[in-house]
């Protein structure tokens, strides 16, 4: 089966030879030339952002950029690579009738890679057209990625290669409420197991943070503004604000939730700011996303012990 473009110098010595993996400007300069048009670069920044958030649910992700394409990769599955003017990508299923033409699969087998045992096709798209892709194809998209990270666990192989400036330019470029998740390579026990290694008594490493992070999509602006404008800047859930609590330097610190998770819907929809949107402090928003599915404002409430 044909499959995404190989990408020159793939070991992580190579790859660190020629990249700096830490430098968003680094990420910018790459991405802007294999998606010239700032419209079309957008779309598939998106594209990947709703990606490693699904990714994310196992310690096995990465993200690699390299000077000719990036690569976002579980295990050795690859989930989707940008090149120059083109997205390959993986979905479940076979192909829909529905489907536009210029969503050109890839090969002709049932199943794109046997670690991922289920029926699956891969596709190629040009990046102009990523904005107009139908949300049943994303959605079987956003599917094969989530059946691959269910079926894989530990340290990324590509975990050395991994290139935390793209995930600050997604950020900054999106600009999005809340952080990116950042991969788990090797903690705990796994560390221990997969190295053989044992800690002396007292002494411990750390520097592998698993975050807990909350909702998919990206924000509309105008839409905090009017719900902030409406609720205030007190925390729905603890009556706190950032500033009575931090003192100035957290003045205007809070972060706006949807009653009705993004990740729920997974498209565009319209939203009345004050009936839909709710302010809660980075506290709070972290504990109303550890239920599955999300806590209702009054049940954080009534976790709320008073201060």
């Amino acid at each position: 089966m044909k499959r995404s473009p190989s990408v020159r110098g793939d070991s992580s010595r190579s790859y660190r030879r020629f990249l700096q993996r830490q430098s968003e400007g680094c990420a910018a300069s790459v991405i802007e030339r294999l998606v010239p048009k700032p419209r079309a670069r957008r779309s598939v920044a998106r594209f990947f952002a709703s990606a490693i958030r699904c990714a994310a649910s196992t310690t096995s992700w990465a993200l690699t950029l390299h000077s000719d394409s990036l690569r976002l990769n579980v295990g050795p599955v690859q989930l989707a690579t940008l090149s120059a003017g083109v997205i390959w990508f993986c979905t479940t299923g076979r192909r829909r009738k529905e489907w536009p033409g210029w969503v050109q699969r890839v090969g002709s087998g049932a199943v794109v890679y046997k670690s991922v045992d289920l029926v699956s096709s891969q596709y190629r798209i040009n990046v102009e057209q990523v904005s107009r892709l139908p949300h049943s194809v994303r959605a079987a998209f956003l599917e094969y990625v989530s059946q691959a990270a269910s079926r894989r666990a530990g340290k990324s192989p590509w975990h050395a290669a991994h290139s935390p400036g793209v995930l600050a330019f997604l950020e900054r470029y999106l600009d999005l409420d809340s952080p990116l998740p950042r991969p788990v390579h090797g903690s705990g026990s796994e560390s221990a197991q997969e190295g053989g290694e044992e800690l002396p008594e007292g002494v411990y490493k750390e520097g592998a943070v698993k975050w807990m992070l909350v909702n998919v999509f990206e924000r509309d602006q105008a839409a905090k503004a009017a719900c902030l404008a409406r609720w205030g800047f007190a925390c729905s859930g603890c009556g706190e604000t950032m500033g009575a609590r931090y003192g100035s330097i957290a003045d205007g610190l809070i972060e706006v939730h949807h009653l009705i998770p993004l990740s729920s819907i997974r498209r565009t929809y319209t939203l009345d700011p004050v009936k839909d949107l709710r302010p809660v402090c980075p506290n709070c928003h972290a504990v109303v996303h550890r239920g599955r599915p999300p806590l209702s404002i009054e049940e954080l409430r009534s976790l709320v012990t008073p201060r």
